[in-house]
Parts: C-alpha cells; structure tokens; sequence
C-alpha cells in the first residue's frame, strides 16, 4: 500500500479476523472496488497462510 501511496489501518473484525481500512476519495466506486479485489488477491497470493480472501458462513454461527 505504501508504493501505491495508500494509508491504512487495521481494525479487528470483532471474531478471529482482521480488516485493512484504507480511506478513499475522490475515486468512482467501481475503480476502488476493482482496486479493492486486486489487494486482497496479491495479498493472499503473497502469504496464503496468513491471508484469504475467503469468507466461510459454515464458520459464522447465526
């Protein structure tokens, strides 16, 4: 994020998960969603075992 000139945080998802919070303005939605998917994917790309982009309901209990 730093090369591409992105400030962030990380925030705790509330379970066993944490979050980037990245603020963006001035961006149409679906270039920063597109630019959203791109990170993540190079990130669990990087490091599968600390990083996915996968999101299990079978772990979320209701």
């Amino acid at each position: 994020m730093d090369r591409a000139g992105l400030g962030g945080a990380v925030k705790t998802s509330g379970s066993k998960g944490l979050h980037v919070v990245v603020p963006v303005q001035g961006s149409p939605l679906e270039d920063v969603a597109a630019a959203t998917r791109a990170l993540a994917a190079r990130t669990a790309a990087l490091d599968p075992d600390l990083a996915t982009t996968a999101y299990l309901l079978e772990d979320i209990t209701l």
